[in-house]
């Protein structure tokens, strides 16, 4: 079975207090109504199945308001201590991403989700992202890799071969960038999209190497700035700087000119979140073709993917119809319904086709066998204290394209954001 986790790291500024949904009577009598809390990305995902939903149960609909995604995790714990927030909301799992579960459920804003009909069907790996204390509080939709994207005609064009070690992949872009295409999209200018590729590298170099890092970092007995690890992600990040990988205003492109750029045909490569692959098809032309590999270590023995649930619903503590949200979640987790998710997102639908199979997209195909348990890992920023670790290790790496940081004052920075969101 995959090992699940993912995706959104992001803090932002409060944006204007959306106005408190409310609902009426109950699942089981008369008309109700749920409401729900997203992000403007999934919107085109989410409403097809609430339709879908009103459509097997008349007598419930579902208000689903959608929030931009930067300013959506401080919006919604701003409506979550006014008592305003949704009755379903869109969450990440564990405690270390942008408006995480667990955090939510440890300060007793979620209901506990334990009777639900999929919960005995959550994998022992995903388990510790969705419970706490021995309750299930999320229910994750689907799993999503990060991994790098390619196309296969700029390969062929440039005259290289899918690296199947990092020597290949800096070899690579510089061939590639000797040809005049930009060899490995990355939005420097995007934290988030920094620490996509921090953790992409990471699986390699930090977690495949050492499964426990983070216990270890939890009882003091390692430190970032200590980490050979990671400080090898870091150079590697440089080596890959100086291989010329990366555009040369990496520095300025945001994340929707990153996915653009690739989507157009102006870069070889993209590393990115499965969630990612909607966009770019929303972007490329209807005979866009590309597919994807796992982001090479130093040997292909040593190549890892960090695979991810990328949302996590959950249930306000105080909704207005418990029942009737709880009736949401049971519908969306069923095998239909995860299929039309992953369908629309790019991910992988775990045991939603036959005999309980996994659904993988057409572009991630390339990735089973490292979606192996043995190849496969849980996305480790989720188990860190919260989103604010991951935004200042990708913050700071951020001076690596400009100059203004060393890897030594990167993770010096690291270690005081993860000691001081300790306390």
């Amino acid at each position: 079975m995959l090992k699940k986790t993912s995706a959104f790291v992001g803090i932002a500024a409060v944006a204007a207090l959306l106005a408190g949904c409310s609902s009426s009577g109950s699942a089981n009598s008369g008309s109700t109504t749920v409401s729900f809390s997203g992000q403007t990305q999934e919107q085109a995902i989410w409403e097809p199945l609430f339709q879908a939903f009103e459509k097997a149960n008349p007598g419930i609909k579902v208000d689903a308001r959608f929030t931009p995604n930067d300013s959506y995790p401080q919006l919604v714990q701003t409506q979550l201590q006014g008592g305003q927030a949704a009755d379903v909301i869109q969450t990440t799992p564990g405690t270390g991403g942008g408006l995480a579960a667990l955090n939510l459920a440890s300060g007793g804003k979620l209901a506990d989700l334990s009777k639900g009909s999929w919960t005995s069907s959550l994998p022992a790996s995903t388990k510790p992202l969705v419970s706490l204390d021995g309750k299930v509080y999320a229910y994750p939709t689907d799993v999503a890799p990060l991994f790098v994207a390619y196309n296969p005609d700029v390969f062929s064009k440039a005259g290289v071969q899918v690296p199947k070690t990092f020597q290949e992949l800096t070899t690579a872009c510089t061939k590639i960038a000797d040809s005049g295409i930009t060899p490995i999209s990355v939005a420097g200018g995007s934290f988030q999209n920094v620490s996509i590729l921090l953790q992409t590298i990471a699986a390699n170099d930090v977690f495949g190497q050492d499964p426990d890092w983070n216990q270890k970092k939890s009882s003091k007995s390692v430190s970032f700035a200590d980490s050979k690890n990671w400080q090898k992600v870091l150079s590697d990040v440089e080596k890959m700087k100086a291989a010329k990988c990366f555009a040369q205003d990496i520095q300025g492109v945001k994340a929707p000119v990153h996915l653009q750029r690739f989507a157009a045909g102006q870069a070889a490569m993209a590393v990115i979140p499965a969630q990612a692959i909607s966009q770019i098809r929303s972007s490329a032309p209807a005979n866009f073709k590309f597919s994807s590999f796992a982001f090479p270590g130093d040997t292909a023995d040593e190549t890892r993917v960090s695979a991810s649930s990328g949302i996590a619903l959950v249930v306000n503590a105080k909704a207005k119809d418990n029942a009737a949200a709880m009736k949401l979640l049971d519908f969306l987790s069923q095998p239909e319904q995860r299929a039309s998710y992953a369908e629309h997102a790019g991910t992988i639908a775990p045991n939603a086709g036959p005999n309980n199979s996994d659904i993988y997209p057409e572009v991630l195909e390339p990735l089973k066998p490292y979606m192996d348990p043995s190849k496969v890992l849980t996305l480790n920023y989720l188990f860190w204290p919260n989103a604010g670790v991951a935004q200042q290790l990708a913050t700071s790496a951020q001076g690596l394209f400009t100059g203004q940081k060393t890897s030594d004052q990167i993770l010096s920075d690291t270690d005081k954001a993860w000691d001081a969101n300790s306390k």
